[in-house]
């Protein structure tokens, strides 16, 4: 597999973002906290009938309110792989409108457990659309951002099943968490 990159443009850390639930919300991203990539070539776009894409974390605060800080997850649609130096109207071809699987994955999780009113997961703040600008890598590609609410305490998880705190608890603790979110997510 080809060495992953990356796709943080400068220009992403520091924006306004608009989140929309309930309420309209204004976050602005302070820093990336974590990116995970799905880069493709050409023949896993065609085999896959997805599109290349990055997930970006960025811990971020309220504009009305900065001492209220949360995560703000941001789907980004990539290139594929060896057009990421082509002029943007040629990498303008590959824009979708469709956001990534992960992104729709994410939405419909946290939809079910705020409907099952949840207690155990972050609160979902709402989500922003917007296509991607000219300097974007994927002119006319989408963005879809996803804001949660940042809890106190440990991370279970690194995202890697076997790996984390949540691994290092004892059988019954593990047990008691994986019944909370059966609950939860039933």
């Amino acid at each position: 597999m080809p060495s992953q990159k990356s796709w943080l443009l400068p220009s992403m850390t520091g924006r306004t973002i608009t989140l929309t639930s309930n309420t309209t919300t204004q976050w602005q991203l302070i820093i990336a906290v974590k990116e995970s990539p799905v880069e493709m070539d050409r023949a896993d776009v065609f085999e896959q009938g997805a599109h290349p894409n990055t997930r970006i974390d960025f811990l971020c605060e309220n504009l009305a309110d900065p001492s209220h800080q949360a995560f703000i997850a941001m789907f980004l649609q990539i290139p594929v792989l060896g057009t990421e130096s082509l002029p943007p109207s040629v990498r303008a071809l590959q824009a979708t409108k469709n956001d990534s699987e992960r992104a729709k994955s994410l939405r419909l999780a946290y939809y079910r457990l705020h409907a099952a009113n949840c207690q155990h997961t972050p609160a979902f703040l709402g989500i922003g659309e917007e296509e991607q600008g000219p300097e974007g890598w994927v002119p006319g590609g989408y963005v879809v951002f996803l804001g949660f609410t940042r809890v106190p305490g440990e991370r279970l998880g690194t995202g890697c099943v076997g790996e984390g705190l949540f691994y290092e608890l004892p059988f019954y603790e593990r047990e008691r968490i994986r019944e909370a979110f059966r609950r939860a997510y039933t």
